[in-house]
């Protein structure tokens, strides 16, 4: 299978093969292209220059890439975790060194797979290269997993060695973006390991975008890692993100100074030692003192805010009140609604989980009541992409709270036992893999956004 393309940005793609596979529309390069709009448009002329009588691979989790359907009047094979798809991957396991073990399936046949290489993104690959197996007619299916047993990948792309000192290094520095970032980062989760640190250097292409990527990169890493350590132009970006040094992956507390902007003279207030200390070295050090007690005159600052806090307070209306005290303007609080956190489709499957939060935070109304005057309650809408670790970050990506790293990011659900938190992932697997989850919620795959329990209350 061969293209040649000419061009820079959007280009044009001369017929080379009667069959055209397109994985995914991701960020590499786009800040050559402008946008997800223009790379899928760029992509898509792969499926509009395939040879009279050939074949499209679609990614049917995708739905920029299941869009290019529309691009070719032959025919068309699909793959992915969704029900729909032509070549479907179902129970998909990884052993204590990240490979991937799963179950491709066809209408007409299965075969079990076992890749001897690092992640379990690469069982859609897979299944990608299975698709385009059965479009050049190889059969049958047993042969494209006898095949797939011995696949290899280029040098620098998830390459684990085995080091003298008695530690594995996992090499995915071949290039990057924040989509194949994302997934070494679950790999390196997946591995059986007593410590994990990650090394972060700079994703290249990504335009006026690329603070804010490596912010979410370092983010990310913090909750699968360790230690995560930054190189390079935008170390400073991603260990803001991470917070230097995570000690442990199943905390939810929020990283010092993570999106701290220096356009305004800020004081931050934290009474944890530790993290004081991750407080990035380019902001002004915090003031040890705690909410209830702070140590300023009355109407020291323009304004207060505090975020993802009020649920962790001693005493929330001294809290509160203190806050009023020592801000002549507005006051802001981010937080959740408690009435509105069982509304999200995970209570089906952890309703222990939910029913944690929704006790965990206080109610809005005495929140406003405390602050007293104009108080203006606005919901906050949640990205589909969204890369903070909490529940409702993952509501159209339902895959990710089967990823033990997802969930430990998620505060409440260190407070379910083990053997309770398995039956919720066990029961949320079984419905992705036979297409519930989706028949009921499918709709939110393709949501931009998601207003549920996050709101910001405001009080002038």
């Amino acid at each position: 299978m061969r293209w040649r393309c000419s061009g820079r940005g959007p280009r044009r793609c001369r017929r080379w093969s009667s069959i055209g596979v397109v994985l995914n529309v991701g960020q590499a390069h786009i800040s050559k292209f402008g946008s997800h709009e223009a790379i899928a448009k760029a992509k898509g002329e792969l499926v509009q220059g395939l040879a009279p009588g050939g074949t499209a691979i679609l990614n049917a989790d995708d739905p920029r890439v299941t869009a290019m359907r529309a691009l070719t009047d032959g025919r068309v094979l699909t793959f992915g975790r969704a029900p729909s798809a032509d070549v479907r991957v179902l129970d998909l396991t990884q052993d204590s060194r990240g490979r991937p073990t799963f179950t491709l399936r066809t209408a007409d046949a299965s075969a079990r797979v076992a890749l001897p290489v690092v992640g379990a993104h690469l069982a859609l690959n897979a299944a990608a290269a299975a698709g385009a197996g059965l479009a050049a007619d190889i059969p049958p299916l047993d042969a494209a997993a006898q095949a797939l047993a011995t696949a290899s990948l280029t040098k620098g792309r998830m390459e684990l060695r085995d080091l003298a000192n008695g530690a594995a290094l996992l090499d995915d520095s071949y290039n990057a973006n924040p989509d194949s970032t994302r997934a070494a980062l679950d790999a390196l989760a997946a591995i059986h390991a007593e410590r994990r640190i990650a090394v972060l250097g700079e994703m290249l292409e990504l335009g006026d975008a690329s603070e804010a990527e490596h912010r979410g990169i370092g983010r990310y890493a913090a909750a699968r890692a360790d230690v995560v350590v930054a190189i390079g132009d935008t170390a400073r970006a991603i260990t803001e993100g991470a917070g230097a040094e995570t000690p442990s992956r199943a905390t939810s507390a929020p990283e010092p100074g993570r999106d701290e902007s220096t356009a305004f003279e800020v004081t931050a207030v934290e009474p944890s030692a530790s993290m004081r200390a991750q407080r990035p070295a380019h902001l002004p050090a915090a003031i040890d003192a705690v909410a209830e007690h702070l140590p300023f005159p009355d109407d020291a600052f323009d304004g207060a805010m505090t975020t993802f806090s009020v649920h962790q307070w001693s005493d929330l209306k001294a809290g509160l009140r203190e806050m009023r005290r020592v801000a002549g303007g507005p006051v802001a609080v981010l937080t959740c609604d408690p009435d509105l956190v069982r509304d999200f489709w995970l209570y089906e499957y952890a309703p222990l989980v939910l029913d944690t939060e929704a006790r965990r935070y206080p109610a809005i109304a005495t929140i406003a009541e405390t602050l007293g005057g104009d108080v203006a309650v606005t919901p906050v809408p949640i990205p589909v992409d969204c890369t903070d670790g909490f529940d409702e970050a993952y509501y159209g990506r339902p895959e990710r709270l089967l990823d033990p790293a997802a969930r430990q990011s998620c505060s409440a659900w260190s407070f379910v036992d083990a053997e309770t938190s398995e039956q919720y992932t066990e029961a949320l697997r079984r419905d992705l893999e036979s297409g519930t989850w989706d028949a009921r919620h499918g709709r939110l795959r393709t949501l931009p956004a998601l207003t549920g329990p996050l709101v910001l209350v405001l009080a002038r």
